[in-house]
Order: C-alpha cells, then sequence, then structure tokens
C-alpha cells in the first residue's frame, strides 16, 4: 500500500520567516517547530549553544519525509544541518538571493543551499544564481514569493517604501541616521517597515 502523505516538518527561526512559512503550513499541513512564540508542535528556547539545541530537536525526527527552511539565518542553518546528518531531505526556501554590504547572510544561504534538496526560489535571478552554485535544475521551482500582502487598514499614499537592513560590525546608528537624512532630503512621501 503506497501513502500519499508526506510528512514535512517546518522550522520557524523568527517571525520573519514564519509569516512566510504559513501559507505553505496551510497547503501543506505538517509539523512546526518554532524559535519564537506562535502556535507550534515544538519550541526551542534559544539560550546558551543554539545549534546543539536546535540539532537535539531535529534529531528526535517527528518521523519527518521533509525539512521545510527559509532564508539565511544562523538557527535555519543549524536546522539545515542536523537535518543533512539525520537524512531528512531538506527544502530551502530563500536561496539564490544575493545580500550587499558584507553580512554573513550570504554564507550562510548559500550552505543551507548546499544541503538542500529542493529549493524554492522567489525569482528568474535567484534561480540563476543557483545554477551558478552547481544545484541541479529540477530540484529549482521558481514559486514566488510566499509573504501575503496583510492589509492594515487605509494604505497610506507613498513614493517611497524604505527598509535598512544593518550591515554587522558597523555602526547601526549611524547607518540609519545617513539613510534618514537621505530620505529628508528627498522631501518625499515614504512608509518606513522594521
Amino acid at each position: 500500500m503506497v501513502n500519499d502523505y508526506i510528512n514535512i516538518l517546518y522550522f520557524s527561526g523568527d517571525r520573519s520567516d514564519y509569516q512566510i512559512i504559513l501559507p505553505v503550513m496551510k497547503l501543506l499541513p505538517g509539523k512546526l517547530i518554532a524559535c519564537h512564540d506562535v502556535p507550534c508542535d515544538k519550541r526551542i528556547y534559544l539560550t546558551g549553544d543554539i545549534q546543539a539545541q536546535v540539532a537535539k530537536v531535529i534529531n528526535e525526527r517527528f518521523e519527518a519525509d521533509y525539512l521545510y527552511i527559509v532564508g539565511d539565518r544562523y538557527e535555519a542553518f543549524a536546522a539545515a544541518a542536523a537535518s543533512f546528518f539525520q537524512r531528512i531531505p531538506i527544502a530551502h526556501q530563500g536561496g539564490g538571493a544575493i545580500t550587499e554590504g558584507g553580512c554573513f547572510d550570504d554564507q550562510l544561504r548559500h550552505a543551507i543551499t548546499k544541503l538542500a534538496h529542493l529549493h524554492f526560489v522567489s525569482c528568474r535571478e535567484h534561480y540563476d544564481n543557483l545554477i551558478k552554485l552547481g544545484e541541479e535544475p529540477w530540484r529549482i521551482t521558481i514559486s514566488g514569493n510566499t509573504l501575503p500582502d496583510r492589509e492594515t487598514g487605509e494604505a497610506e499614499p507613498c513614493d517611497i517604501l524604505f527598509t535598512q537592513h544593518a550591515i554587522p560590525g558597523q555602526d547601526a546608528r549611524a547607518q540609519i541616521r545617513e539613510s534618514l537624512s537621505a530620505l529628508a532630503e528627498l522631501n518625499m512621501p515614504t512608509s518606513i517597515t522594521y
């Protein structure tokens, strides 16, 4: 008898990737491990040796056929490494992106990509980047961005949408001051996200 049900284990290291995973979980139910306060099957409180904590939970196996992870955070890398050694195939969303500015994101994202078996990317450029990294085309799907548009009431008209990702090792306050100064000089309607 063939079992058509796939057991998916989702891993969410922070609220931003939880929002990306949630629409996928609604389509393909599974179990969720989370490192923050959301409804989940197993919560990890990150203190001390994060990699060891994540590996311990992943090693419980949850009878997973796949581990689904997003992005480039250190907790996601720990989950990918633990799954790799447990021989749980990894589905990774967000590979192929490039972060400018010397962040650790690229190295972690590319390392997760190399551990992953299936890749879900948001655009053709990210697909091409994975091909350059040596990934097989049949393993890559251009799925778009799963982050849902959320209505927060009446939208304010704006010409600029601004989000800043601080560069590690540099003065974040100086970075944001310079950016806000430039925005003030433009004197255009701006929405700033955090």
